[in-house]
């Protein structure tokens, strides 16, 4: 005969499924229509990605008719933010995390960091956002790429190793055959940049955006060069990495290996147990958003590029790239800049 725990906690189990929402029944459109959806922000309030997600939460209404709530879990790089995501919510499209792909996702999978309680590349991605190049940037005593290249034991100011303008430096390091060795500790991107400004280290790689800004506050001068094949309309005098040095083809194969993990994007996820049907829903409506003028007015008060999205096949492309880079060469080349 059961016990009456046994009876007791299969009551509460079928009270818990009677009362819970009936997802299932819906059609995607019908589900966001009917529920709020949970942004979970990696992050405190005030910075990039709070700003970003903020943004997107506002025009969320405008594509699928329910609200945004944007919740900030900070801790980890958006580690702890994600293991609530995969471990505490249910795979139902109803939560989403947002964060930069590398800190919490790309090299939390590489690195096979022991704090990450999910596999980032088996999760579903919806949305790429605010994409940023990254730009070099020298103290005053340098008037010219050229003296930074002529000068020896040189320093650069970073966070830590496993950031994207690590990865970013990289390339100038081999390519110039610079003397340096990394400065670590940084509390943020900011503190790095202003740590160039004020002469404590000679160099550093900073997002085009944010470096922008202070170049107008006359905080720091001119970047050297920009980080890409092509030049950016936003600074059509600055030299891409290609036109400012001399690139051989061994130099351009460390550039494309380097790329994927030094990609500023912030990058929209739901769980990998997400149906299809509303993965494929969110891939929709996150691209129709991108596309909406109201958003890119949005974004671009607040970010140089505007929202500057990935979406569809690019970004399926990007993700399948991003998860397969020969991390072990790369971290092998920057090991000797931090000895």
């Amino acid at each position: 005969m059961p016990s009456f725990r046994f009876l007791a906690a299969t009551v509460l189990a079928l009270t818990l499924i009677s009362t819970a929402p009936s997802l299932a029944a819906d059609s995607p459109s019908t589900l966001y229509k009917k529920n709020k959806v949970t942004l979970l922000l990696g992050t405190n309030a005030g910075g990039g990605s709070d700003l970003g997600g903020r943004i997107i939460a506002k025009h969320w209404p405008e594509i699928a008719g329910s609200d945004m709530i944007v919740k900030n879990m900070p801790g980890g790089g958006g580690i702890v933010a994600v293991n609530y995501l995969v471990n505490s919510c249910r795979p139902d499209g109803l939560t989403m995390h947002m964060m930069m792909f590398g800190s919490s996702y790309q090299l939390p999978y590489l690195t096979k960091n022991r704090a990450a309680k999910y596999d980032a590349s088996r999760l579903h991605y919806v949305l790429g956002a605010y994409q940023e190049p990254w730009v070099l940037v020298a103290s005053g005593k340098f008037s010219s790429l050229d003296d930074v290249a002529r000068a020896g034991n040189l320093t650069y100011g970073i966070m830590n190793p496993l950031e994207g303008n690590n990865f970013a430096m990289l390339p100038v390091l081999e390519a110039l055959q610079l003397k340096a060795k990394v400065v670590t500790g940084y509390k943020s991107q900011q503190e790095a940049l202003l740590a160039v400004a004020k002469g404590e280290v000679d160099i550093t790689m900073g997002p085009l955006s944010q470096v922008m800004r202070e170049v107008d506050h006359g905080v720091l001068q001119k970047p050297f060069l920009l980080m890409e094949r092509e030049r950016s309309p936003f600074i059509p005098d600055v030299p891409t990495f290609f036109e400012a040095v001399h690139v051989t083809p061994e130099i351009d194969v460390l550039y494309e290996q380097c790329r994927p993990l030094c990609v500023a994007v912030r990058m929209m996820a739901v769980p990998e147990d997400t149906p299809d049907e509303i993965v494929a829903f969110l891939r929709d409506a996150f691209t129709r958003m991108a596309e909406s003028e109201s958003f890119e007015a949005d974004a671009r008060k607040a970010f140089l590029l505007g929202g500057n999205c990935l979406t569809g096949q690019e970004l399926q492309d990007f993700i399948r790239t991003a998860f397969n880079v020969d991390f072990s060469s790369i971290m092998e080349k920057l090991n000797k800049y931090s000895q």
